[in-house]
């Protein structure tokens, strides 16, 4: 079976992940440091939108860096899929390929049998996806989970939104750089 993920970027991935979701929590823009490190709630409180920037950079790096290969292949309810030819369809920046019997990648191959009614495989670039996911979906959404999980000590800023975004778009194009580069 083919593999999909490198396990090495997965790993600090996830571990990058539980770090930055725990100072975002546990670190506000109060200056209460009763409980905290001083020196890391200045740094953080001082220097917010810079590290907001340098996180969303390196997680989107390491989730791009985390895919092998890059087609990504997702499943995507048929309902979602209004188009007369399955086989490819056009985008505004390409083709999206729409493999039913996907000889060379046994990405799903017990489920595909039983899911190919109602799902399609559709192989995406690496670097989209990671513009959905990290630039537009986590960037957007980190926001208002800070706020929901610490209960409003951490207020809403637009700004810390578009820092989010610029720094997943930078790290996005180190990852598509390094790549070009390699190969």
């Amino acid at each position: 079976m083919v593999t999909l993920f490198r396990r090495n970027y997965v790993i600090l991935l996830i571990i990058s992940s539980i770090v930055s979701l725990f100072l975002g929590i546990t670190t506000t823009s109060s200056n209460d440091t009763t409980t905290r490190s001083f020196a890391l709630t200045l740094l953080i409180s001082q220097h917010d939108k810079l590290t907001h920037f340098i996180v969303f950079c390196l997680e989107s790096w390491l989730f791009v860096k985390c895919f092998k290969k890059k087609l990504v292949p997702i499943l995507i309810p048929r309902k979602f899929i209004h188009i007369r030819n399955m086989d490819e369809f056009e985008t505004a920046n390409g083709t999206l390929e729409l493999n039913r019997s996907n000889s060379d990648d046994d990405t799903l191959p017990i489920l595909g049998f039983f899911l190919s009614d109602h799902f399609q495989i559709v192989h995406v670039k690496k670097y989209w996806l990671a513009i959905i996911i990290c630039s537009l979906g986590a960037s957007i959404l980190s926001e208002f989970m800070q706020a929901i999980l610490t209960r409003g000590k951490r207020v809403f800023d637009t700004n810390d939104i578009i820092t989010n975004i610029l720094g997943s778009l930078f790290g996005i194009t180190i990852a598509y750089g390094q790549e070009r580069h390699m190969t």
